[in-house]
């Protein structure tokens, strides 16, 4: 259970003794990021955690953990978890949700961001992907139908139209008869390929996203949203249209990171 913490910094590592420790009945330690007090915060409503003493600004950028951070974090080692990320050429420094010993960042971002967050964020990390908390907006994503591998030969000849709620449409147009870009096409219904497009299938879908964190848009790097099902949905750019779609991961894509998370997801 979590409440009442209102601005409180809270973390799950701090150093004590000069060794990176997770909290303890009344410990006292300092922070990795700032070098200020920390005290530990073992009560019995709220998951145990290391908060600021007193409350004072720390990292711009981190996001105090919840639940789903925990738990996000609980997938990967001790040792790669709130890690400081340096740059040695301008003193410049954060901490990453996670840092695994390939040097990959991994951010488990809950709430909105504005751009200019996010442009800082990936140019600081560069090798990084995020992970977005889905549950505030999964009522208003709403996916569709399969779409096939983008880089088949039977996607190439394929232009499919966005989708919406209230207009399904389910249509495409083939670029073979519809030769020269011409303003006239003849439309086709998805229902003609769908065997072939379950043949070529690996995990793209069309998306409907009403009132979109529309930065995510904008990201350079690889965004995965959860939605708490047993699959991970990777936002990208279908075709070389701007064409938007997600693609499902089983989450057992986590062990390609280095984490240990079982493929049938969250318990």
């Amino acid at each position: 259970m979590w409440g009442g913490l209102g601005d409180l910094i809270l973390m799950q590592f701090a150093i004590v003794d000069g060794v990176r420790s997770l909290p303890s009945p009344k410990l006292r330690a300092t922070c990795q990021y700032c070098g200020g007090d920390m005290i530990s915060k073992c009560g019995t409503k709220v998951i145990w955690h290391w908060a600021h003493s007193p409350k004072r600004d720390c990292d711009l950028w981190w996001e105090n953990e919840t639940p789903w951070h925990r738990e996000w974090k609980s997938y990967f080692p001790k040792e790669w978890r709130e890690r400081v990320h340096e740059d040695l050429a301008t003193g410049e420094k954060h901490i990453a949700d996670v840092k695994t010993d390939t040097e990959l960042v991994i951010e488990f971002q809950n709430s909105p961001m504005s751009p200019d967050e996010l442009e800082s964020r990936e140019q600081f990390y560069g090798n990084m992907i995020w992970i977005v908390n889905g549950e505030k907006f999964k009522s208003r994503f709403h996916v569709f139908d399969p779409l096939p591998d983008p880089d088949s030969d039977f996607a190439q000849d394929l232009v499919f139209f966005e989708q919406r709620i209230d207009r399904l449409g389910r249509c495409f147009w083939r670029r073979s008869e519809n030769p020269g870009n011409k303003s006239m096409v003849r439309i086709r219904d998805y229902p003609e390929i769908e065997d072939e497009i379950w043949e070529n299938y690996i995990g793209h879908h069309l998306f409907q996203w009403e009132r979109p964190r529309s930065v995510w848009f904008n990201s350079t790097k690889p965004v995965y949203f959860d939605f708490g099902d047993e699959f991970l949905y990777l936002l990208q750019q279908y075709d070389d249209r701007g064409l938007m779609a997600v693609q499902k991961w089983g989450r057992a894509i986590v062990q390609t990171w280095g984490g240990a998370i079982p493929e049938t997801g969250k318990e």
